[in-house]
């Protein structure tokens, strides 16, 4: 990926402008979407902690809370099978949604091309950061799906 470049979104839209670099430039305005900047280690120890009830981050009944269900009876567009947790969507129906994960699975991923998701009944967490842009996000690109049953083929 150049720094900045864009990438095609779909067909006949403008692409979507991204530029690296610019999470470590203290004068661009913070981003939730483009200034996390971490590790994979760093990633998975954030997810492990919620996994295992939030400590020392954030109480139990919280950390259970955002993996809950938040909109429980509406679809998510374009998502067959999946809802909305507090920051991840959380899976309702597997075979819908075409995955191996159990569930209650919490999933997201972002536009650089990172993905992650938790599957809590498997004691699982799964943490894959690539720089392929959309084909590495979760529901947008083929890695983050493949993956996930090449792991699940493994158990």
């Amino acid at each position: 990926m150049g720094e900045p470049d864009v990438v095609p979104l779909l067909p006949g839209l403008a692409g979507l402008a991204m530029d690296p670099s610019r999470a470590f430039d203290a004068t661009q305005f913070p981003l939730g979407g483009a200034g996390m900047i971490g590790t994979a280690g760093d990633v998975l120890c954030l997810l492990e902690a919620l996994r295992q009830g939030g400590a020392p981050l954030m109480p139990r009944d919280l950390a259970a809370e955002m993996g809950r269900d938040q909109i429980e009876g509406l679809a998510m567009e374009g998502s067959p099978g999946w809802g909305y947790g507090l920051g991840f969507s959380v899976l309702r129906d597997a075979r819908a949604a075409g995955v191996a994960e159990s569930p209650g699975t919490w999933r997201w991923g972002g536009a650089y091309g990172h993905s992650w998701f938790v599957d809590p009944a498997r004691s699982l967490s799964v943490v894959a950061l690539t720089n392929t842009a959309l084909e590495g996000m979760s529901n947008w690109g083929r890695i983050p799906a493949d993956l996930s049953r090449a792991i699940y083929a493994a158990l």
